[in-house]
């Protein structure tokens, strides 16, 4: 799929939306398993001790995992902060207001989200069509169109309503690029998720 710059940066709000989304916080209730109890929370003496006990017995398991924690949380904390829950906010209700289809939402939505979690498009498309009717299946070319197509009605939705998104920085989404299932990549041919 090829995009304008202003298509690009919608698609880019759209991924920061579901990024933000899956970062923000579930419900608080009681767990279906598990204990209810809250994590313990450790002192600043009973963690140096614990970091003191992982490096005397060289493993580093709990030093490890505290810091992964933490560098978790900071990073959770910076996905959502209010400015992006309001690009969030702002972001998906385009694709409510402007896209009426409810095949072609769904499908926006899914592609959307397949990107925010750095899988591949193809894998998803196959995983779906298997569970759904063949009445009901995305076939991909299709699905392509489907998303340029929302892309373009939400693109003429905002310049009529004089909004134009400008790169300013605050919607830099970075992501890893999905592992390609596509062998013909090494001989030179492109992919077709590449596209």
């Amino acid at each position: 799929m090829k995009f304008s710059e202003q298509q690009a940066l919608i698609l880019e709000r759209l991924i920061e939306a579901i990024e933000t989304d899956d970062a923000m916080p579930a419900r608080i209730g009681p767990q279906k398993f598990g204990s209810a109890m809250p994590d313990y929370v450790l002192s600043e003496k009973e963690t140096w001790i614990l970091e003191f006990e992982d490096l005397r017995e060289k493993m580093r398991f709990r030093t490890r995992q505290r810091r992964d924690e933490r560098h978790r949380q900071a990073e959770r904390r910076a996905k959502c902060s209010t400015a992006r829950i309001t690009r969030m906010e702002e972001a998906l209700d385009w694709v409510l207001k402007w896209i009426w289809d409810q095949d072609v939402r769904a499908c926006l939505l899914a592609y959307v989200t397949v990107k925010a979690r750095n899988q591949d498009w193809s894998r998803f498309l196959s995983a779906r069509n298997r569970r759904h009717s063949q009445k009901k299946a995305w076939v991909r070319q299709s699905t392509y169109r489907w998303i340029s197509k929302s892309i373009q009605m939400i693109e003429q939705q905002l310049s009529k309503n004089d909004l134009f998104l400008q790169e300013d920085g605050s919607c830099v989404v970075r992501h890893e690029q999905a592992e390609r299932a596509c062998k013909s990549d090494s001989i030179g041919f492109a992919c077709a998720d590449a596209a």
